[in-house]
């Protein structure tokens, strides 16, 4: 659970490019006719949500808690503040904050896709 920039571009950059993310781009990224097909598909999104603590995979949940157990007793430690989590219950409409689309400059400000090799902006692939 952090902005999506501080992800590397081999992290994200195929699940922005790619309509269906990485249930699709493994198995076409290299074939021209579908690759051309599904990146004209859709449009990248970030999405900001409330998540409900008790839909989020427990690994991480505890991750979270022992990190904020560290700081309001002010330990250190090797904590960190990113952490990546699977809902494992659907979410509520009501519970999406902002969908933030591309190119608006919230989204690559968000994305950090202005620097990537294969830039979204440039239309290199």
């Amino acid at each position: 659970m952090y902005p999506p920039h501080l992800a590397p571009e081999s992290g994200i950059g195929y699940f922005f490019s790619y309509w269906g993310g990485e249930s699709l781009y493994f198995s076409h990224y290299e074939n021209e006719t579908t690759n051309d097909i599904l990146q004209k598909i859709g449009t990248p999104c970030i999405i900001e949500a409330k998540l409900p603590l008790n839909g989020m995979h427990g690994t991480t949940m505890a991750l979270i808690f022992v990190k904020e157990y560290m700081s309001f007793h002010q330990l250190t430690g090797n904590a960190s503040d990113n952490y990546e989590t699977e809902l494992l219950i659907d979410l509520a409409a009501s519970d999406v904050i902002e969908i933030v689309e591309f190119p608006d400059k919230k989204f690559v400000d968000l994305s950090g896709c202005q620097k990537w090799d294969r830039s979204l902006i440039s239309g290199k692939s």
